[in-house]
């Protein structure tokens, strides 16, 4: 399935803020998603790019480069 082809990642409205539902958005643009709820991460990886997310936390990395979100990455409903 291409990107193209795949659902659109759903959207959560939590506290007032609009989310998109990470693992939806991961198959949406072919990365593929591994949660370790352990240490509550969730790591997307493709051929080109690496997103690190940790909940609960605006301190994510992309490509081994260290950004920080507005707002934390939230966990909802499981997700």
């Amino acid at each position: 399935m291409s990107a193209a082809d795949a659902r659109p990642a759903a959207e959560h409205r939590i506290g007032g803020i609009d989310y998109v539902d990470l693992e939806d958005f991961c198959a949406q643009f072919g990365f593929d998603a591994k949660i370790n709820e352990r240490n509550r991460t969730i790591v997307c990886k493709s051929p080109w790019t690496s997103l690190e997310f940790e909940i609960d936390s605006r301190e994510n990395v992309v490509n081994g480069m260290r950004v920080f979100f507005g707002d934390p990455v939230r966990a909802y409903r499981g997700h």
